[in-house]
């Protein structure tokens, strides 16, 4: 599974960003794509997370969502944080989801 940062994004060889040779460079049989839109929305090349998902919904399986900057419900690990606990990240955000309605 590839999951991108924004890098991926970036116009670094010619023309083409590193998502578009991911693509162009995988078998959709054995390799799936999640988006992370806040780094599509915020990475170099493609400034819209929308533009995307035109151009490769087909191969993009899972999104991930989070907030635009580190809030309440933001748990990602601080790099060298030997204080993170996954296990309690994962407990607020089933949590959260158990309290949303749709």
């Amino acid at each position: 599974m590839v999951h991108n940062h924004d890098i991926e994004f970036e116009t670094r060889f010619g023309d083409q960003t590193v998502y578009d040779i991911l693509m162009a460079n995988t078998d959709p049989r054995n390799v799936a794509f999640q988006i992370d839109l806040y780094w599509a929305a915020n990475g170099g090349g493609m400034d819209n997370p929308l533009d995307v998902i035109e151009r490769y919904g087909h191969r993009i399986q899972l999104f991930h969502v989070k907030d635009m900057a580190a809030g309440p419900f933001e748990h990602d690990p601080r790099f060298g944080d030997p204080t993170f606990d996954p296990f309690g990240a994962a407990q607020k955000g089933f949590d959260h989801l158990d309290c949303v309605t749709f």
